[in-house]
């Protein structure tokens, strides 16, 4: 399954009471696009407690990564495993 959608907004405040201003979003995505095109970008099902992902508990992979206006646009795809079946 790929599911592709809003993965981070600029300026608003998100769901875990952040806001993060356009300018360190874009270098973070920036960033992280770098572990996007070398197929590592591994997320879990829900947040890990630090920023390594615990590859038993993997449940999707960012396929791709974009901006559209002040959102950052994904495309995920779920993966084959325990915590991707639960997703």
């Amino acid at each position: 399954m790929i599911l592709t959608g809003i993965c981070q907004r600029a300026n608003t405040l998100n769901g875990n009471g952040r806001v993060y201003n356009e300018q360190i979003l874009r270098r973070e995505v920036k960033n992280y696009s770098k572990l996007v095109r070398e197929n590592r970008a591994l997320g879990e099902l829900d947040h890990p407690e630090d920023s390594v992902i615990n590859l038993k508990n993997a449940s999707h992979m960012v396929t791709d990564i974009w901006w559209d206006g002040d959102d950052v646009m994904g495309k995920v795809k779920v993966l084959n495993t325990p915590s991707g079946e639960i997703l």
